[in-house]
């Protein structure tokens, strides 16, 4: 026999569990009490169904005794018990009734009593998309309704529908022009939101009787659909008093194009009549990102030019103008009475910034802002003016004038961009006496540590220093600091070391350059002495150019390739092999070597060069990254006047084969808009493709007649051929 086994023992409970079943007995015993109490109160008086009611209460968030409850309610013939019993569970929590068709049910029959209709309705609100019953009782409640708050509450509630049905959207549409001003936000929210509001609606909406909130959700409606109603958007644009009813329209407008004369009215006449700046600047940027300048909306932004009175407004309203500055007579001669007029220092100072950028290149315009230096009193405009003569390249005496007064101003703003400008001076024979002369400037705490420096780095490379200058370069070490001061000192060390003459041994020179590729010590001696041998000097030179010779190791950013061609370009010294140097240099280096435009300036120097045209062509077949305009006077000069340039341009233009190879005409010709001959070549190259694919292709093309104003010529259709019936 199997040896018996033994009971297990019986588990122990722990102390939490027991405590569990101890509370779920107290709530079970609860329950039976409350269920008790209402059990009791339906066979009761009144006065003691109430008492009961009042103690079961307490514990209706027991599903069951809720539900009980429901039941009771529904049975209860009592108007008033029967209030008292739905007006605790109508802030429940829906998920709290354990019944929910009941509860509705109940609700719906309460709507039929006056003591209870208020309770119901706010309460079905909660089942309406849960329950069809709810919406259908509410609606057909609101259709026999005398109050007008409880209309008004049997609107909300239908509103609780995000999406409301069809039968739902019609009433509240229907509703729309009876509720408070207050309420109907809501009602026209949700039938935009459904799409329920014919146009006819919509426009009547815009008026400025209707509430702003409605009208500014009518107007974000038509924007984002798309809706045609530009008069309307025009109206309120001109009319509506709100602020944000005119900025949502003018955005509107923006959206859809503007395409008709009253909606570029509205637009313009807001511009230079409206008194928000954030309307008016709103205005102007549906202008810049979305509508077409033609040459009459810019005769507007010209004439509204006058009345602007806010640095931020005009700042957008020369972005618009100044791209048109070189083919548009009016716009020029209005932005340049800018500068004429006695304007705020902030407004002239915003027009000197924005049309510098242009006039860096447009030498009529440079001329303009030179006289306008010569009278100018206010500093902030005076900066801009110096910012932008700091910029320009070449260089013009007047302005070597300019920058050494202005580093005698007592703005520090002032000094510090002539030092800049003096700083972009290149450093040859011409420029040494400014750069001597800005030594004073040196010790000077007004302008920027930085451009002291990198100034203090130029003027030192000055090879022959006079007396005065030796003077200014000591006191700026004794009484200058860190690196400055050690620049000096060893200056002014060197200076005196050299002050006995020595004969240039030309032939050690060129050895030690060419033979040796080390130019240390030759520079800039060299550009001091190249009189005294012109032909050695420039062999030199020519040597120093092999790309073996690391010139930046020596001298660093002080003495580089470009510093020797320009010299030679001072001395008129560009040979064939300077030429050609400049011309690989633009081929065979890439735009991280920045701009090819330093090394073709110097091919003005040198015209005869044989192969100067054909190499022009295949740099700018090959790069795109050139000033058009010096790339425009390049081939000008070249090809000997601008008659034959054009007439080789267009027989080019002829000879491509694929739009992708007229990429690089069409980006110069973007660049040389105000070319007389470059309308007629935009129009040949439309008549080489008039029906072009390429994406990149067809923006220049498009922008380039935009920005002249022009419409893009179409080809006339090929007329038909003999048909089958002529063979």
């Amino acid at each position: 026999m199997s040896p018996a086994r033994k009971k297990p023992a019986a588990k122990k409970s722990s102390p939490a569990s027991g405590l569990l079943e101890e509370i779920r007995g107290r709530r079970e015993t609860t329950t039976a009490q409350a269920l008790g109490l209402l059990d009791l109160s339906a066979s009761s008086d009144r006065e003691s169904k109430l008492s009961l009611l009042s103690m079961a209460a307490r514990h209706l968030a027991d599903p069951k005794v809720c539900g009980r409850w429901i039941e009771l309610a529904e049975a209860e013939k009592d108007v008033d018990l029967r209030r008292r019993m739905i007006a605790p569970l109508v802030s429940a929590d829906p998920r709290r009734i354990p019944d929910p068709e009941a509860w509705v049910g109940l609700l719906i029959a309460a709507l039929s009593v006056d003591a209870t209709r208020d309770l119901a309705i706010g309460s079905l609100g909660r089942f309406i998309t849960a329950d069809p019953r709810a919406a259908k009782a509410l609606t057909t409640a609101y259709a026999g309704e005398k109050s007008a708050a409880r209309q008004r509450a049997i609107l909300s509630a239908l509103c609780t529908f995000d999406d409301p049905p069809p039968g739902i959207a019609k009433l509240l549409a229907n509703a729309m022009d009876r509720v408070d001003a207050d309420f109907k936000p809501a009602l026209v929210s949700r039938l935009l939101r459904k799409d329920a509001l014919d146009t006819k609606t919509l426009k009547a909406l815009l008026s400025p009787t209707e509430p702003a909130s409605v009208r500014r959700l009518v107007l974000d409606h038509v924007t984002d659909r798309a809706i045609a109603m530009e008069k309307e958007l025009a109206e309120v644009v001109a009319k509506d008093p709100d602020p944000g009813c005119r900025l949502a329209a003018i955005q509107g407008l923006a959206s859809q194009g503007a395409s008709s004369d009253i909606a570029r009215k509205a637009l313009l006449d807001a511009i230079q009549q409206d008194a928000s700046e954030e309307i008016r600047r709103e205005a102007l940027l549906a202008f810049e990102h979305s509508l077409e300048l033609t040459p009459a909306v810019r005769k507007h932004l010209v004439d509204a030019l006058p009345e602007v009175r806010s640095v931020g407004l005009l700042q957008t309203l020369l972005r618009l103008m100044v791209p048109y500055v070189a083919h548009d007579a009016a716009v020029r001669k209005a932005l340049l009475d800018l500068l004429g007029r006695n304007t705020k220092g902030d407004l002239a100072a915003a027009t000197c910034e924005l049309l510098g950028r242009y006039a860096s290149w447009d030498r009529a315009l440079l001329e303009e802002f030179l006289k306008a230096y010569e009278t100018e009193t206010d500093d902030r405009v005076r900066v801009a003016l110096l910012r932008t003569f700091s910029g320009a390249p070449g260089t013009d005496p007047r302005m070597t004038t300019i920058f050494l007064g202005a580093l005698k101003s007592p703005e520090g703003a002032i000094q510090t961009w002539a030092a800049k400008g003096i700083l972009h001076l290149p450093l040859n024979e011409t420029n040494v006496p400014a750069f001597a002369a800005a030594a004073a400037a040196l010790l000077d705490p007004d302008i920027d540590a930085g451009v002291r420096l990198e100034l203090a780095r130029k003027i030192v490379r000055i090879p022959s220093k006079s007396p005065e200058l030796r003077a200014a370069l000591k006191e700026a070490a004794q009484r200058g600091e860190g690196e400055m001061a050690d620049l000096c000192r060893r200056a002014v060390d060197e200076a005196e070391a050299k002050s006995d003459k020595r004969e240039v041994d030309w032939a050690q020179w060129l050895k030690q350059v060419d033979v040796e590729r080390n130019a240390e010590g030759v520079f800039p001696d060299l550009f001091m002495h190249y009189d005294s041998n012109p032909e050695m000097a420039r062999r030199v030179i020519r040597a120093a150019l092999n790309p073996d010779v690391n010139l930046y190791q020596v001298y660093g950013y002080d003495v580089s390739a470009l510093t020797l061609i320009q010299f030679l370009v001072s001395r008129n010294a560009v040979e064939d092999d300077i030429s050609r140097y400049c011309i690989h240099f633009c081929l065979d280096k890439d735009s991280s070597y920045g701009s090819p435009d330093s090394y073709l300036v110097p091919l003005f120097s040198n015209l005869r060069f044989p192969t100067l045209k054909d190499d022009l062509w295949t740099i700018f077949d090959k790069r795109t990254e050139y000033g058009p305009v010096l790339m425009r006077e390049l081939l000008i000069a070249a090809y000997g006047g601008l008659e034959t340039l054009a007439a080789e341009f267009r027989r080019r233009i002829r000879a491509k084969e694929t739009e992708t190879a007229l990429i690089p005409y069409l980006k110069f010709l973007a660049g040389n808009l105000a070319w007389e001959p470059a309308p007629a070549l935009l129009d040949e190259i439309v008549k080489r493709f008039p029906t072009p694919e390429e994406k990149a292709f067809v923006e220049l093309l498009d922008d380039a007649f935009q920005t002249l104003g022009r419409e893009k010529p179409v080809k006339a259709p090929k007329p038909p051929g003999p048909g089958f019936a002529d063979e």
